[in-house]
């Protein structure tokens, strides 16, 4: 990845950031938390540098793989979590387990594998 590149990434990456907290307030402050929801998932669509819908079939070592970046799948992790917010609160408990369980398992595969000894 050349250096404008990672650097365009890392505008989105952090745009991407305010989007979710933006939401994550108006939710905390009581408003629907439905389109905090379609913002993430609009701003995730063009701010993680892959396509959404792939990362999201894709096992965790292949979606990590594939954003490249550690920022880039931290920001994945974001987005995970705060979608998993937002549907517990629109009263989607299922789909919000989903959400947890998909960044939990992108935030093992970052982490890699643990040390015993």
């Amino acid at each position: 990845m050349s250096i404008r590149e990672r650097d365009v990434l890392m505008r989105q990456v952090r745009q991407l950031g305010d989007v979710i907290a933006a939401a994550l307030g108006r939710a905390h402050a009581g408003e629907d938390a439905t389109s905090g929801l379609e913002a993430i998932r609009s701003a995730a669509a063009h701010g993680l540098g892959v396509d959404r819908a792939l990362l999201d079939r894709l096992d965790p070592d292949s979606a990590v793989m594939l954003l490249r970046e550690p920022e880039a799948a931290l920001a994945y992790v974001d987005v995970c979590r705060a979608e998993a917010e937002l549907l517990a609160a629109s009263g989607c408990e299922a789909d919000a387990v989903s959400r947890r369980e998909r960044a939990e398992a992108i935030t093992r595969v970052l982490q890699g594998p643990r040390r015993t000894g």
